[in-house]
């Protein structure tokens, strides 16, 4: 045999493995399924958690003291009435903008608004607001902290404690407590602030919502009253400062003008005038002299040339040269008409040479004058242009000197004027300020004063209830879920099979507890529990038929498996139906066959294994049923060798030839190592584990001990299997031959 992975390598047991007892489960959404029959398996622990919850939600809500909410509404940034034109506020009116108005909320809920609303309404002289004044017991201290905890909740989360530096401790707790009790905010998509205010009494609450509402718009309107006193006293202070200044700065003015000498613009008018025609002049003249340098410069550069001093402009202009150029042009022609008659060496021809060249030479005196004319003009223009220059520089350095003295002066000049303009300015402001003083409105407007409210707005009884049901009902489905996580026994023959790999031979049902287990059979052998134990002697053969078990041992892992009631009732219903059958009690450590047969344990199997008497004299008959029992008689601890020896062996092979079934009460396998040995000498082993008590990990333990001693494992058997809580493990769809009404239910 193998078993799971756990212990071998999971090769597939020679028993195979029995069919599913829900083939369709796994098909038709068996997850589900599976959950709610975990939640069946805990409805005790579902309807309790539930119960509990529920009478405890029940009985804080009864003790918790009704609260009343009042609401007022704050509109703000209102404009102000506009009565002095082109008249700006000493203090500016609210903008209606989304951050001005949640800033102003913090304002509205702030430790100062909330002092002047105590004073106003004498809170501090009532215990609902001075905790010193109250007298409560811890019950209702308890019940009041469950109290605020769900009011917080109730408000979008914990409220912060607001601090009030410069209160005395015992001031600030009374503030402290009625800003818990007080929540602005605003409005979505508007600029009005919504103001709840709880308390016990409904007349409180609403006088509270309203003072808090009134004590913002009278601090909006005497803060507005208090700036304008401040500014009306600030520019009448600073009007007789600047009185003074100004007669100051006048007198400096007059006094600097008569030291340095100089008149209201009169000597700086008239020096700038000459300073301005002198260098329209000094422009000309520069012009002047560079037009006759210009003249001159062309002039000479021309007579230094050969035959180009005639081409000068001056030259070309003068009708002095244009005479003798003529007289010139005459003389030249004579000489062609004489040099076509007469030689050059002719009289004539001498003569009209010397004409020509006498000429040419007045020509040449004339330029040199015009040249010389030219000179003189361009000189001429430089002395007028240095003159007008030095006059003009003398000029400029008596302007310098005039404008350095009127610096001073005109800074002294632009102070006094300042100064008047500030004064002139601070008057006038003066005037609108103490025009405005009478006209200091609020900034804010209570547009929706509170209520007195009718009915408690805390606490909601019927849905805290529901939500403490409901809690308790989500506590007690994770409680079912933790227990079912936390229960790792056998309760389905699928659970035996998947986690062993092994066939479940049955499912023995429990009996009451008066019930002698041994007799049932006999007393009811169609009841479910002899049912069961008929079942399993049937499993066992239809593994074999050709070779029937005879040699059967009943193990478990540990005691109190009900393992010796299954042996004693599995026996006498064999023998009850004609079978010739053997039980021994191989439980040495704890021997309780003789108890269960109601006879004494005087002789056994340890007086047959020692050779001390007979077999046949160690049987005891069972006369209700006619079952043979050896019981293990008087054992010492010295004698548990016995059962691995060769002795033991032989009286089991003595005993399958003589009887149907020879059946093993065996000690717990993790108990008695001998166990293991007779496991090696039977034909099968019926291994017995306890319906929700036997841990699997223990099962499975003492499995692979029995395998690894080579034993041969038939089957699991569940043991005390409790009928009523066993349908909400099971799937319903067989038969396992007891119904409800069939068992006797435990006590």
């Amino acid at each position: 045999m193998t078993l799971p992975s756990r212990f071998a390598s999971g090769t597939p047991s020679p028993y195979g493995r029995a069919p599913m007892l829900a083939p369709d489960y796994e098909r038709t959404g068996g997850e589900l399924i599976e959950m709610v029959r975990k939640l069946r398996r805990h409805l005790k622990l579902i309807f309790a958690s539930l119960a509990i919850c529920t009478v405890a939600a029940i009985l804080v809500v009864t003790q918790l003291q009704p609260r009343y909410s009042a609401f007022a509404q704050v509109l703000v940034g209102v404009p102000e009435p506009k009565v002095l034109a082109k008249t700006e506020a000493v203090v500016s009116g609210l903008p209606p903008d989304a951050e001005i108005v949640r800033n102003e909320s913090y304002v509205m809920a702030s430790p100062a608004i909330a002092k002047a609303v105590i004073k106003k309404l004498g809170l501090d002289q009532d215990p609902e607001f001075n905790p010193e004044l109250r007298e409560i017991s811890a019950w209702q201290r308890m019940v009041g902290y469950v109290g605020e905890l769900l009011r917080s909740l109730d408000n979008d989360g914990l409220k912060t404690r607001k601090s009030s530096a410069g209160f005395d401790r015992r001031q600030q707790r009374v503030i402290d407590t009625v800003l818990s009790k007080v929540d602005v905010e605003p409005i979505a998509r508007s600029y009005v602030l919504a103001i709840e205010a709880d308390s016990f009494d409904p007349v409180t609450a609403a006088k509270l919502a309203n003072g808090f509402a009134e004590a913002y718009v009278d601090q909006q309107r005497d803060k507005k009253w208090q700036a304008t006193r401040d500014a009306e006293a600030y520019l009448k202070k600073r009007i007789d400062e600047m009185q003074r200044e100004v007669a100051k700065s006048d007198q400096a003015v007059e006094d600097y003008r008569r030291k340095t000498g100089l008149l209201r613009g009169a000597t700086a008018g008239v020096t700038e005038q000459q300073l301005t025609e002198l260098n329209t002049q000094l422009i000309l003249a520069q012009a002047a002299k560079a037009e006759a340098e210009a003249r001159l410069s062309d002039a000479l550069n021309l007579a230094k040339r050969a035959n180009t001093a005639e081409t000068i402009p001056q030259v070309l202009s003068s009708p002095t040269i244009q005479a003798m150029k003529q007289q010139q042009i005459e003389v030249q022609r004579k000489i062609a008409q004489l040099s076509s008659t007469y030689g050059e060496k002719h009289p004539l021809m001498q003569n009209a040479r010397a004409e020509e060249a006498e000429v040419r030479a007045k020509i040449q005196m004339e330029v040199n004058r015009i040249i010389g004319g030219l000179r003189n003009e361009a000189s001429s223009a430089t002395a007028r242009y240095e003159a007008l220059r030095d006059n003009f520089n003398r000029l400029k350095a008596e302007m310098s000197s005039a404008n350095e003295k009127s610096i001073e002066l005109q800074a002294l000049d632009r102070e006094a004027a300042a100064n008047r303009a500030l004064l002139e300015s601070m008057l006038a402001r003066y005037k609108e300020t103490v025009a405005q003083q009478d006209l200091a409105t609020a900034d804010a407007q209570l547009i929706a004063p509170a209520s007195i409210p009718d009915s408690p707005s805390f606490p909601p009884r019927a849905l805290l209830i529901a939500v403490a049901a409901m809690g308790g009902l989500a506590i007690g489905v994770l409680l079912a879920f933790v227990v079912e996580n936390l229960d790792k026994t056998f309760r389905r023959p699928e659970e035996v099979e998947d986690a062993t790999g092994l066939s479940t031979l049955a499912l023995v049902p429990m009996l009451a507890r008066r019930t002698r287990p041994a007799n049932y059979v006999l007393d009811k052998p169609v009841s479910p529990f002899s049912d069961a134990i008929r079942r399993l002697y049937i499993a066992m053969q239809c593994d074999n038929p050709s070779e029937p078990s005879r040699l059967i041992m009943v193990a478990s892992a540990t005691p109190k498996e009900g393992k010796s009631v299954l042996c004693a009732s599995l026996a006498r219903l064999l023998a009850s139906s004609g079978r010739r059958v053997m039980l021994i009690d191989c439980d040495w450590r704890r021997p309780s066959q003789h108890r269960l047969f109601g006879s004494r344990n005087r002789t056994g199997l340890v007086s047959v294994l020692n050779k001390s008497v007979q077999l046949d004299q160690a049987i005891h008959h069972d006369r209700a049923s006619g079952a043979h029992v050896l019981f293990a008689g008087a054992t010492r601890p010295q004698n548990i060798h016995l059962l691995n020896s060769e002795a033991m062996r032989e009286l089991l092979v003595e005993l399958a030839n003589s009887y149907d079934a020879v059946i093993l009460d065996t000690p717990p396998v993790l108990v008695g190592a001998e166990v293991l040995s007779l496991a090696r000498l039977v034909d099968k082993t019926v291994f017995l584990a306890r319906w929700g008590r036997t841990p699997r990990e223990i099962v499975l333990e003492a499995l692979k001990q029995i395998v690894d001693a080579n034993g041969h494992v038939a089957g699991v058997v569940l043991s005390h299997v409790n009928p009523d809580r066993y349908r909400y493990y099971s799937y319903g769809q067989i038969d396992y031959g007891y119904t409800k009404s069939a068992f006797v239910s435990p006590r």
